[in-house]
């Protein structure tokens, strides 16, 4: 005699959150950075390490990207650090009724002044890739030299002064069931 025992059966498209139909996680890829980053630029640059690649298994799928950044600023004066998602090559989520810029993710490092600690910042964004290509997704900063004046240092996971702070990072890409 045969027998089968399951304490759960789980479908192969994730499973299905709230009420209606889809939603639910197929997958999840994560990226940890405890890196130091450094920049002065004024120009958009590649966070190094700050990406994720994500094979999704359906083309309907939808994918959440989780962004969790730690940083700080060091000068004595004010300023503004942006972020910006790309996949592959390509800018997503970018906002042109932003008034500021028409390049800039939904998220600003804002500093005033100089800190002596770390600030955490986060963002969700649910990306339609269309594919079932590997996928990557990644972030790039740039400082906003209208919004300062003088020597800016903006760090992510330390503090370039005396590196006593350190800190961790992470990008996050959920597949989502369309």
């Amino acid at each position: 005699m045969s027998e089968l025992r399951t304490n759960r059966i789980v479908p192969r498209d994730g499973l299905v959150s709230g009420t209606g139909v889809g939603g639910g996680i197929i997958q999840m890829k994560t990226t940890y950075i405890t890196a130091a980053f450094t920049t002065q630029s004024g120009s958009y640059t590649d966070i190094t390490g700050h990406n994720v690649t994500i094979t999704p298994t359906r083309s309907d799928s939808k994918i959440l990207i989780d962004y969790r950044v730690q940083w700080m600023h060091h000068s004595s004066n004010d300023g503004v650090a942006s972020l910006r998602l790309f996949r592959g090559s390509t800018l997503i989520g970018n906002n042109s009724n932003n008034p500021m810029s028409d390049d800039r993710m939904g998220i600003l490092l804002l500093y005033n002044g100089a800190q002596s600690h770390m600030s955490q910042n986060s963002f969700t964004f649910l990306d339609s890739p269309s594919t079932t290509s590997a996928t990557t997704y990644k972030m790039q900063i740039r400082l906003d030299s209208t919004q300062y004046s003088g020597s800016n240092i903006f760090s992510i996971n330390h503090w370039p002064p005396n590196d006593n702070y350190r800190g961790s990072s992470s990008i996050t890409a959920y597949e989502v069931s369309g």
